[in-house]
C-alpha cells in the first residue's frame, strides 16, 4: 500500500498527547547536566536502560555496541537467535529493493504503538565509518534544508541546546555504549494538515561511534511533566503550546560492510492516534522509504564531499579500550614472580661485588 504525498509529519500531526513513558527511563534530578546554553540544564535518561532497549529491537545496534576493533559487521553477521525474544511480524521482505526488509513489534514495551524496523543497504563513493558515515544521515533529520527534501510537512527542526560531552561523562557510560560524539536537545515542529493543528516534539538525541566502524543516531522524547520548560518560545508570544507528538524510541545504526557499502537499520516507535494503526503504519513506512531514497542519492552525489570537508574531526576521541581480563589476571599473578627474580638478581650482583 503506497500513500503518495504523505510523510512522517502526517503521523506527527495525528499523535495524541499521551504520557506513555516507562518510569525507569527519566528520573527528575538524578542525572542532571548543564547544556552549553547558560542557565539551561537537562535531566538525561538512564543510558543503561535506553541502550538495552536499542539492543533489544536492533540486532545491528547490538552488534555495534558489543563490537571490538576488527569485528566484522552488517546484516550477514547478526545473531538471529538473539532476535527471537520479541514477536516480530514481517511487513515486507524483498531482497532487490532499497529498503529490503520491514517488520514490526506490536505494542512494544506496552506503550501502545508498534515499533517498526527498516533495513536497507546503501552505496558510498569510498569507505566510510564513524562520524563520516553517520553525520550526513543525522543531518537528513536535524537540518531543515535537508529535512525539507524528503519531509514535506516539516516547519522547523533544530538542535536547540547542545551538551558538552565531558559534562555528561558520569552518566553516558562511554566504556559501555561506544563513543558519544554529539549530545543535545532537538526540537521539531510540523505544519498544519488535514484541518489538524501543528505538532511539536522535544527530544534528547545523540550520535555514538563504535569499534567496528559503526555509528548510531538515537533519540527519545523528553517528558512533559518536568522537561516541557525546555521548549522554545513560540512566535507571537503564544500562551498555549502546540500539541505534543512523541517519538518513544528512535535509533538508526549504520555499519560498513566492505568497499563503499554499508547496512542501515532504522527503528522507530511513535505514539499515533486518530486513525487506525494499519493506516498510520502505512504512512510511516512511506515516509521512511522517502528518507532512504534521499539518502541513496546523497551518499553518491556531489554534496557529500563538501559536507564532510567542513566538519571538524580533530576532537574525536575513541572510546576507552576495555581491559582484557586475562591480561589483568596474568599481570597480578606474575608480579610476585617478577619481584622474586629481581631480588635474586640483586643478591647475585651483591655476591659478585664482595668477591671483587
Amino acid at each position: 500500500m503506497r500513500l503518495t504525498g504523505i510523510n512522517i509529519a502526517t503521523v506527527l500531526a495525528l499523535v495524541h498527547s499521551i504520557d506513555a513513558f516507562a518510569p525507569s527511563l527519566f528520573q527528575q534530578g538524578q542525572r542532571t547536566v548543564p547544556t552549553q546554553t547558560e542557565g539551561v540544564s537537562l535531566d538525561l535518561p538512564d543510558f543503561d536502560e535506553l541502550f538495552d532497549r536499542f539492543k533489544k529491537v536492533s540486532p545491528l545496534a547490538r552488534q555495534a555496541i558489543d563490537s571490538a576493533p576488527g569485528d566484522k559487521g552488517g546484516f550477514t553477521h547478526i545473531d538471529g537467535a538473539a532476535d527471537s525474544s520479541l514477536r516480530w511480524k514481517t511487513i515486507e521482505s524483498k531482497k532487490n529493493r532499497l529498503v529490503h526488509h520491514i517488520d514490526k513489534v506490536d505494542n512494544f514495551m506496552d506503550l501502545g504503538p508498534p515499533l517498526i524496523r527498516f533495513r536497507a543497504t546503501l552505496d558510498g563513493p569510498y569507505p566510510l565509518e564513524g562520524r563520516r558515515l553517520g553525520e550526513p544521515f543525522a543531518n537528513f533529520i536535524m537540518d531543515l534544508d535537508q529535512r525539507k527534501q524528503w519531509d514535506r510537512q516539516v516547519a522547523q527542526v533544530d538542535q536547540i541546546h547542545s551538551i558538552n560531552i565531558p559534562e555528561a561523562a558520569e552518566w553516558i557510560s562511554q566504556d559501555k555504549h561506544g563513543n558519544c560524539c554529539k549530545l543535545g536537545i532537538g526540537y521539531c515542529q510540523t505544519k498544519a494538515q488535514f484541518g489538524l493543528a501543528p505538532r511539536e516534539q522535544l527530544t534528547v538525541c545523540g550520535v555514538q561511534n563504535f569499534d567496528n566502524g559503526s555509528t548510531m543516531i538515537w533519540g527519545t522524547e523528553l517528558q512533559e511533566d518536568f522537561q516541557e520548560h525546555l521548549l522554545p518560545e513560540l512566535p507571537g508570544n503564544r500562551e498555549s503550546r502546540i500539541p505534543r507528538a512523541k517519538s518513544l524510541l528512535f535509533c538508526t545504526t549504520l555499519t560498513p560492510i566492505g568497499e563503499n557499502k554499508f547496512d542501515v537499520e532504522y527503528c522507530l516507535q511513535m505514539c499515533t492516534g486518530g486513525l487506525p494503526i494499519f493506516i498510520t503504519t502505512a504512512v510511516m513506512i512511506d515516509a521512511v522509504k522517502s528518507l532512504f531514497r534521499h539518502a541513496k542519492k546523497y551518499y553518491v552525489g556531489d554534496e557529500l564531499e563538501p559536507f564532510l570537508a567542513q566538519l571538524d574531526f580533530s576532537q574525536d576521541v575513541p572510546a576507552p579500550e576495555a581491559a582484557d581480563p586475562v591480561k589483568e589476571v596474568t599481570k597480578v599473578l606474575s608480579a610476585p614472580l617478577q619481584l622474586e627474580a629481581e631480588e635474586v638478581e640483586e643478591a647475585i650482583e651483591a655476591a659478585e661485588d664482595k668477591e671483587k
